[in-house]
């Protein structure tokens, strides 16, 4: 089954159970309710009968005696004031004055009133309905007190079906079952259709998600997704395209490390090849300066296989570190001078400006390494007679070194690119014997290893900055 699928049904019973919780507790709701409401009812309709008793005990004399014969069970049938039609049986009295009136009765006439019986202060009953046993079992007793000058004199008892045990609640119940039956089907019908709909709207982006990995996994890194919104699904569709955008600029650099790495060393070997040809021709004699070439070519070739090997230990983390206090200022200092020479062949200025005594925790061979790359570039990229400045100091969270050389220069935006493996360099800043371009790559991973941050850019003195950020710890 699919998302979408499984989505909807999920919606369609989680709907499902709140319709059938919500419509029993509605339903539990009007039968409590309804049995309320005529229990107030018939409450309402025994105190209009209260009152006409207790005017008839008034009237009589506070005596309850003959009202059997008086006619007046009209209050408990109907629950209206009693016409005046029987005589008092009680000896020597007349009836009261209210049984002789011939006015009609104020109360209409209530045929689905339940039965009724008036009880007196003892227990006896004075008039009742006919009830019968099975409706004494069925019916819900309502009794109402009936009060004179603060003294209870009697009380009228009323048998009331159960709500929906008469026909008319059964009706209305059974109507208002139904309305709630169709109620459920359109909600239901409502809750399918909104589920389809939200489910399209969610699956919609899962799909193009799951089409977008299936490119990659064949290698079809260029993709180009819409990520409108900020939901979980966007951010997903962002990582994906950032993933595909890395992927794609990871082959692409792959196959320039190939091509770079091969006419790296293709030219060395090429030289190699043809000067061992020219004195296997007799062109050259196997002498101790043809003995001298083949060596720098060799070498050369060393030189790359080494950075090579030194950058693939870097980026797999294989290179060891062992950290320790190390006093950068003299570290600095020492490899400084140990380029003096060199720079005195090319005539160029060699300028330290170091603070004492700055020392952070780090591996000493590695920072010794990060030291020796970052000169040696300058030094190989700088005319003669131009000027190197190195400079180490403390900042506020940080300790800066930062290694300035003169002409030539790299533009602002391929500076940072440098310190990618064998990376195509300005031309104006390429020699012949320059080397592979690995070493300011494998600066970039020492310093990494180190939490610093290292970065390139134009100097002002006409050449190239790199500085290095250390953090204070």
């Amino acid at each position: 089954m699919s998302i979408s699928n499984k989505l909807m049904v999920a919606m369609i019973g989680l709907t499902s159970l709140v319709l059938i919780a919500t419509l029993s507790l509605a339903r539990w709701s009007f039968e409590q309710g309804f049995s309320d409401f005529l229990q107030g009812l018939e409450e309402e309709r025994l105190s209009r009968m209260a009152q006409d008793i207790v005017e008839y005990y008034e009237q009589n004399e506070q005596s309850f005696d003959g009202i059997q014969s008086a006619n007046v069970n009209v209050f408990i049938d109907n629950g209206r004031r009693a016409g005046a039609r029987g005589q008092s049986q009680g000896p020597g009295r007349r009836p009261p004055p209210h049984l002789r009136s011939k006015q009609p009765p104020p109360f209409p006439k209530q045929k689905s009133a339940p039965p009724t019986r008036l009880v007196d202060s003892s227990g006896g009953i004075l008039l009742s309905d006919k009830i019968d046993e099975e409706h004494f079992d069925q019916a819900i007793k309502v009794v109402l007190p009936i009060v004179f000058e603060g003294q209870e004199i009697a009380q009228l008892e009323s048998y009331n079906l159960k709500p929906l045990q008469s026909q008319l609640a059964s009706k209305f119940a059974k109507q208002q079952t139904i309305a709630s039956v169709i109620i459920g089907c359109l909600s239901l019908i409502l809750a399918s259709l909104l589920a389809f709909l939200i489910g399209r709207k969610i699956i919609s982006p899962l799909k193009v998600i799951s089409s977008s990995v299936s490119e990659l996994t064949k290698g079809n890194y260029e993709l180009a997704l819409e990520t409108e919104g900020k939901d979980e699904l966007a951010k997903l569709m962002k990582d994906i395209e950032f993933l595909a955008n890395t992927l794609s600029k990871a082959k692409t650099q792959k196959s320039r490390w190939f091509a770079d790495i091969s006419h790296e060393l293709r030219t060395p070997l090429t030289i190699l090849l043809g000067e061992i040809e020219a004195m296997q021709l007799g062109i050259r004699k196997l002498d101790k300066q043809q003995l001298g070439s083949l060596e720098h070519e060799v070498k050369l070739i060393n030189r790359l296989v080494d950075d090579l090997y030194q950058l693939s230990l870097s980026d797999l983390g294989a290179l060891k570190y062992e950290f320790s206090t190390v006093d950068l200022s003299l570290l600095t200092k020492s490899v400084a001078d140990t380029f003096t020479v060199a720079c005195n062949e090319k005539s160029i200025d060699l300028q330290l400006y170091i603070e004492p005594s700055i020392c952070i925790n780090a591996d000493d061979q590695r920072i010794n390494q990060l030291v020796i790359n970052l000169i040696n570039n300058s030094l190989k990229y700088t005319d003669d007679g131009g000027l190197i400045r190195i400079e180490l100091a403390s900042k506020r969270d940080t300790y800066m070194f930062a290694i300035d050389d003169s002409y030539p220069s790299v533009p602002e935006e391929d500076c940072m690119q440098l310190f990618e493996t064998l990376y195509q360099r300005n031309e104006s800043r390429n020699r012949a014997n320059s080397g592979a371009g690995l070493g300011l790559s494998i600066c970039k991973n020492i310093a990494e290893s180190h939490q610093a941050i290292i970065n390139a850019k134009p100097s002002d003195l006409g050449g190239l900055q790199i500085t290095v950020m250390f953090p204070k710890r």
